[in-house]
């Protein structure tokens, strides 16, 4: 039996040895170019290959274990192969010291470096901004030199025009701005570029205005849904986030509220009060469009279907009062009767068609700024 487990041993052993030779020599025959100096020593070259296996690198650098008859033979083998596993082990610990302290060092020199890259990206936007501001301050008359009547010109006519006819809308804004770069094919290549310049720096304008805007239209957490104050058992502590999130919210909705009703009631020309509160209301139903798709989305357009009613119950008070049968006066000329029936004929019919959620009131305005 013990001759047995000798011969088995030997199998192994000599077994051993061709695959720590093969594995050698497969390690040897691939020769990997170190990318760094960190790793450019000799005894190093076998990790950066692909295909390392340890079980082949310890085959391959330690001498295989003879076995012979003779005890002492053997002992001293074992002792002499115990040296030199250890002789590795040691260099193998010198060098993951060395490459943890190289690694150690990169990752500061990055973590410190990102605070100078910061500091550099800062700058150039500086740069950047004193380079539109000299572009658009300092040289804009010579810009204009290179483009017939000026790029500011034509878009300020444009811009005139759609105002006089009442249907200025974002939409069509960006169509005609896009159509600025379209229109002149003639025009350079560096005015063209100027002209996409100019449209991006006032669509990016237009994005912070827009972020800014809802930044400052805080709502309160109580307000975003029904569900929100059956969940609510006890009130928020005093002086944590939630409780001022709720005070500045509830300060906003206030502050909106205040601003609708003076436009109101406390605006000379009523008509123009009610238009103004439309246009306004028509602004934060368009800046709601950020939070569309959220929690708050509901919670936001409730709150300003409530602003809208207030201006339509205005616009129906107004409407009564333009009656000739409610006045408490009475008097009133032949000429003055005529127009208040036709102006009751026509707020019949406005009030006989729903109303879009409390907007589109400016067609109804006008008619009831003629019956005034």
């Amino acid at each position: 039996m013990a001759a047995e487990l000798k011969q088995g041993r030997r199998r192994t052993n000599s077994s051993a040895v061709p695959i720590g030779r093969n594995g050698h020599a497969r390690g040897a025959s691939v020769q990997v170019q170190p990318k760094s100096s960190h790793t450019s020593d000799e005894f190093l070259r076998p990790f950066l290959t692909p295909g390392f296996d340890p079980a082949s690198f310890l085959n391959s650098t330690l001498p295989p274990l003879q076995r012979s008859a003779a005890t002492s033979t053997e002992s001293s083998g074992v002792a002499e192969l115990s040296t030199q596993a250890q002789t590795l082990i040691n260099q193998l610990n010198a060098h993951t010291s060395r490459l943890s302290t190289t690694l150690t060092s990169l990752t500061d020199d990055i973590l410190r470096s990102g605070s100078r890259l910061a500091y550099e990206v800062e700058l150039l936007r500086g740069e950047t901004l004193s380079l539109t501001e000299t572009m658009h301050d300092t040289l804009q008359e010579d810009i204009e030199k290179f483009v017939p009547g000026g790029l500011k010109t034509a878009k300020e006519e444009r811009k005139d025009g759609a105002s006089d006819d009442g249907r200025g809308s974002p939409t069509s804004e960006t169509a005609e701005e896009e159509a600025d770069i379209v229109e002149d094919a003639g025009d350079p290549p560096y005015v063209k570029q100027l002209q996409t310049l100019t449209l991006v720096r006032e669509r990016l304008e237009a994005v912070v205005r827009t972020f800014g805007d809802a930044m400052e239209f805080v709502f309160p957490p109580s307000e975003l849904s029904v569900s929100s104050s059956f969940l609510s058992v006890s009130a928020p502590e005093p002086g944590s986030q939630q409780q001022s999130s709720e005070d500045k919210g509830q300060e906003v909705l206030r502050k909106l509220r205040e601003e609708i009703s003076n436009l109101l009631l406390r605006s000379e020309d009523p008509v123009d009060g009610i238009a103004k509160a439309a246009e306004r209301i028509e602004e934060l139903k368009l800046l709601t469009t950020v939070w569309k798709g959220t929690s708050e989305e509901n919670g936001r357009n409730k709150f300003i279907e409530s602003l809208a009613k207030m201006v339509e119950d205005r616009h129906r008070e107004l409407m009564r009062d333009m009656d000739p049968g409610t006045r408490k006066d009475g008097k009133l000329e032949g000429s003055r009767a005529r127009k208040g029936s036709v102006t009751r004929d026509a707020a019949v019919a406005g009030e006989s068609k729903p109303m879009p959620g409390g907007f589109g009131l400016l067609t109804q305005l006008q008619r009831l700024r003629n019956g005034i």
